[in-house]
């Protein structure tokens, strides 16, 4: 008969150490769901007060850092047990690739709530938080891909190498493109518009309707989609029409030179009136400015004080219309260009 007890020897490891390591994985494992209970309990209560920057981060604990929470038991038991060499460095290397992509999934949660904070404070554009999103995206796992190869065994100084003359002759391929991603985290740092502003550039006039990595879409006031590089947003001049509270008109009216004096010092104040008669406007200015080839010339500049294009055309028009009637009725002519002949006997 086989006498079997605690310290009989199966696989380099007694019966004691086994029970040992079995007794630890399951305490652990018990302790840990209880706590995953408890605390996704206590989670949920809470989740709809999440308001502040605090609470998101710790909300966000339970569920990025649990698979650090589940591997720790299997850690702890295998250290009680003799275990061939490549199981032990197998579960080595799991626990550090978990540990990392946990941590790296923490760390940019944190960044985005930090991030939120500051756009509720601030009143900044929500692209904001978006772009610095995939900013730590793209750098935090880089940085994990190096620190776990190297860990692997890995010679990352050469892949950093390489990586480096590749990323360079990608540069130099692709420089409109990096150009246009640049200027796209211009635009949403410095705000030169954003989503909804009716801008005017490039000889094109519409609203915008979103901000890409590549080009930014407008719709024009015709109707149709226009489609510029975040590169022609931001080198040229560009008007943004949101900020205005105003609109200013600058016109210039030519009469006739048969035009008597008299009326002719009368139409600066009787241009000033009617301007001053049309609800929604603000007179400057009207001059007699120069003496043209076909007429004398008066310029007039007055304000429509709505920013609404179509308002601003239609107090426009009205105020046409009433300097055409005051013209009418003083018997006063536009000029127009024509030349006059004089025959000498």
């Amino acid at each position: 008969m086989f006498n079997i007890g605690l310290d009989s020897i199966f696989f380099e490891n007694t019966i004691r150490a086994y029970l040992t390591a079995s007794g630890i994985l399951v305490l652990f494992i018990t302790v840990f769901v209880m706590i995953s209970k408890i605390s996704g309990f206590f989670l949920e209560k809470v989740s709809d007060k999440a308001t502040n920057s605090i609470l998101t981060m710790v909300l966000c604990v339970d569920k990025k850092l649990q698979p650090i929470l589940w591997y720790l038991p299997f850690y702890i038991a295998s250290r009680y047990l003799i275990l061939p060499v490549k199981i032990t460095d197998f579960i080595s290397m799991a626990g550090m690739l978990i540990v990392t992509v946990c941590v790296v999934r923490y760390a940019i949660e944190i960044i985005k709530a930090a991030i939120g904070a500051y756009i509720i404070r601030t009143g900044g554009s929500p692209l904001l938080s978006q772009s610095v999103g995939v900013i730590a995206n793209i750098f935090l796992w880089v940085m994990a891909a190096l620190f776990l190869l190297s860990n692997f065994g890995f010679n990352v100084t050469t892949l950093i190498t390489g990586l480096g003359i590749g990323g360079m002759a990608i540069a130099l391929a692709s420089q409109t493109l990096l150009g246009d991603l640049f200027n796209y985290f211009t635009i949403i740092i410095d705000r030169p518009f954003t989503i909804g502003d009716n801008v005017k550039v490039d000889g094109v006039t519409g609203v915008v309707q979103s901000i890409g990595l590549k080009g930014t879409r407008l719709r024009a006031l015709s109707g149709e989609q226009v489609i510029l590089s975040n590169t022609d947003m931001t080198k040229g001049v560009l008007l943004n029409f949101r900020v205005m509270d105003k609109r200013r008109v600058l016109a210039r009216i030519g009469i006739r030179y048969d035009t008597p004096a008299e009326v002719v010092k009368e139409i600066p104040d009787l241009i000033k009136n009617v301007v001053q008669s049309v609800d929604g406007t603000d007179f400057e200015r009207a001059h007699l400015s120069e003496f043209g080839d076909s007429g004398l010339i008066y310029e007039i500049v007055y304000f429509v004080l709505n920013k609404d294009y179509n308002v601003y055309m239609d107090r426009l028009q009205i105020v046409n219309f009433r300097i055409i009637d005051e013209f009418a009725r003083l018997g006063v002519d536009f000029a127009f260009p024509s030349q006059s002949i004089y025959i000498e006997k």
